[in-house]
Formats: C-alpha cells, structure tokens, sequence
C-alpha cells in the first residue's frame, strides 16, 4: 500500500497510458503537472511505446505487446475485468479508493485519449471541470462517492463513447443535461443516486418543482 501524495516526477512518465493507483492511502490533490502525461493526450497507433505503472508491484512496461507474463485486473464500466499481457492499447488513469481531496483539475480533460476514468471514493469537491466533455474516446468515467458540488457540465451530453458514467453520491444539484449517450445508459437513476439537489429525466423530481 502506497502512502502520502502523488510523487510529481511520476508526471515526467510522458509516455505512461496506464495508470492504477487504486486502493491505497494516497492524500493530498491531482497534480496539475498530468497534463504531462502526453501518451494520454494523443491517440498513437500499435507501434508506438507503451509505458504502465501497476501499484501492486510498480512495474514499467516498455514494449508495447506487455513482455510481461502476469495477469492483471483493470476496473472499468463498473465492472472487473481480467487483462494478460497480450494488452496492446488500453488508455486507464485509476485512482480511486485513496484519501485524493482538492478540486478535479481542469488539465485533466486535456487527457482526450483516456478510455477509462475512475476516481471514485475519494474526497474531491467543487465542481467537476467545464471541460470535461473533452475526453472524446472516455468510455467509463467513474466519480462517484465524493464531495463534488455545482451543476453537471453540459459538455458531459457531448461524450458519444460514453456506455458507463457513475455520479452517485455527490452534492450536485441543477438539471441533468440531456443529449447522446446519457440517454442510452442502463439503469439511469443508479448514475445519480445520492444527490437530492438534481432533478429532470432521468430522476422523477421534475426541475420546475419548488
């Protein structure tokens, strides 16, 4: 189990597309320095480098085919999956389940080939970033069991990869934003359970209720 805060020569792993740290006892807030994580700014083809960082054991890994004979499980869209090293391309950032406070930063959403973000059970609040409809190919984005407050960002309703998004147990309030995918995910009122403050189609409480 790892302890106190996320190193910022981590961030010097430019090339890093793998990233769990789930599990724990990590404190203090996201460096903002991730915008450096430049393999999860771009979309790279099979042949490029690969870099991943497991919290098990802290292996890196850099050939791209994972000459690495362990299995290895990765949490996304709510549930487990078993991966080997025959992963070519996969793009996850987990941190979830750690003592992680402070605001979401903004430089995240600038991570636009993210597949899969979790940062559930944590201790973040204010807002969730304006723009985090940026991340174009997020296909489960996980923030659930936190202290974040405001409104949904409309740019969420833009994510046409989205297929699982769990917001429950938050203080957000204001009208759910309607639009692609978030029309289309199953079982909808699970995704904002625990927050009373928010209202419309998904939820029964209608916006225009006193």
């Amino acid at each position: 189990m790892f302890y106190g805060h996320i190193l910022v020569e981590l961030m010097k792993l430019v090339n890093l597309q793998y990233l769990d740290l789930a599990y724990n006892n990590i404190s203090g807030s996201i460096p903002r320095s991730i915008v450096n994580f430049t393999g999860m700014t771009q979309t790279r083809d099979n042949s490029d480098n690969l870099q991943a960082a497991f919290s098990s054991e802290f292996i890196f890994v850099g050939d791209v085919l994972f000459d690495y004979a362990e299995k290895f499980t990765v949490l996304t869209k709510g549930q487990e999956r078993l991966y080997t090293g025959e992963i070519i391309y996969m793009v996850n950032l987990d941190l979830s389940n750690n003592s992680l406070a402070g605001e979401i930063p903004e430089e995240i959403s600038a991570l636009v080939a993210l597949k899969n973000l979790n940062l559930s059970w944590n201790n973040f609040s204010r807002k969730i970033p304006e723009n985090i409809g940026a991340l174009i190919q997020v296909e489960s984005l996980d923030l659930s069991h936190n202290d974040l407050s405001g409104e949904i960002p409309s740019s969420l309703s833009t994510l046409t990869s989205l297929s699982h998004l769990n917001l429950s147990y938050n203080n957000l309030i204001g009208k759910i934003p309607i639009g692609n995918q978030l029309q289309t995910l199953e079982d909808p009122a699970s995704i904002y359970i625990g927050n009373p403050g928010l209202c419309g189609p998904p939820l029964l409480w209608n916006c225009s209720q006193p």
